[in-house]
């Protein structure tokens, strides 16, 4: 959850950055929106329907396009207010056919969206290495294979992709269908929105590091989303400890104090498999050393650090 959250993070910062502005989107959406786009059956994915005491029909939040076109269409937007750029972080549901293992392919799953999203694929890329140029396997097959050529006159590798975002131009597909959903124009005029949205999974982003990032020992997770950045081992628990703790809290570091009653390679093994990438040690031997141990879980450097850089010397290890 905490590698979840932090991924989340720097999503939101990214779109606030550059203007978007965040909406919660509702976990329930009424069938009659989606009546209105034409999309009440659900065909595209699996679209499923509830009823409350009223007998109000209801559909699962599985994509938000409906959702964020409704909010917009009550307010009165003319061309000088555009572009508006609004985002969701909020869970989907789809009775997906083809449910997966894991986090590529569920049911429930969380999803950034910018006026919604589509289902996820797992996909086959053909790649010419040198040459800037790649291609879908699965929407152009005809035109590239392992060892064909490509069009600048390399050769294609096969490799298996992830898909982990994706964008789609929507134009006026929805505003055109749902009444009301237009801006006034520099001539006066009413014009239905011209669209555009993509979509992360923030799950299948997190399993994906994961894949791609691990050792036999455990998970390599990036400074920026590991679960904590630090694992703080103290053998002594003396005044020290609590000196190097508060001094890396002050850097708005996040630690994970080891202090449980278990040997040091038990310790040493879960903050490997853990992912954390920075291990300290406050012991005896380290103290005759001169300092604090630390040991780098990407690079695999180690050395001793000072008592009083330790916080310092962490912060640019960390890069923050």
């Amino acid at each position: 959850m905490r590698v979840q959250e932090n991924i989340t993070s720097i999503i939101r910062e990214e779109l606030d950055a550059i203007g978007c502005q965040y909406m919660s989107a509702p976990l329930l959406h009424p069938l009659d929106l989606w009546a209105e786009s034409g999309r009440s059956e659900g065909q595209s994915f699996g679209l499923l329907k509830v009823r409350d005491r009223n007998a109000r029909e209801f559909v699962l939040s599985g994509t938000g396009e409906e959702m964020f076109v409704d909010v917009m269409r009550h307010f009165d937007i003319s061309y000088k207010d555009l572009p508006v750029c609004l985002y969701q972080l909020s869970t989907k549901f789809r009775d997906e056919a083809r449910a997966r293992f894991g986090l590529w392919r569920c049911r429930e799953f969380l999803r950034n969206a910018v006026t919604g999203g589509d289902t996820a694929n797992e996909d086959r890329v053909a790649v010419n290495y040198g040459r800037d140029y790649e291609v879908d396997v699965l929407a152009d097959i005809a035109s590239a294979q392992a060892g064909f050529l490509s069009p600048d006159g390399g050769v294609y590798q096969m490799h298996r992709g992830v898909e982990v975002g994706n964008t789609f131009i929507l134009g006026t597909h929805y505003s055109e269908r749902m009444k009301g959903a237009a801006y006034t124009a520099s001539d006066g005029s009413k014009k239905p929105y011209y669209m555009g949205c993509y979509g992360i999974g923030v799950g299948r982003t997190m399993q994906t590091i994961a894949e791609l990032s691990h050792d036999d020992r455990g998970l390599l997770w990036g400074h920026n989303i590991a679960p904590f950045q630090i694992h703080f081992i103290s053998m002594l628990n003396d005044a020290v400890t609590g000196e190097a703790l508060r001094a890396l809290h002050a850097r708005g570091l996040s630690v994970l104090e080891d202090d449980r009653n278990e040997s040091m390679g038990v310790k040493f093994a879960d903050g490997e498999l853990y992912g954390i990438p920075l291990r300290l040690v406050h012991s005896k031997r380290s103290m005759s050393a001169g300092g604090i141990e630390w040991h780098n879980r990407i690079t695999g450097e180690s050395g001793i650090w000072p008592l009083g850089e330790v916080a310092e010397r962490a912060s640019l290890a960390l890069g923050s």
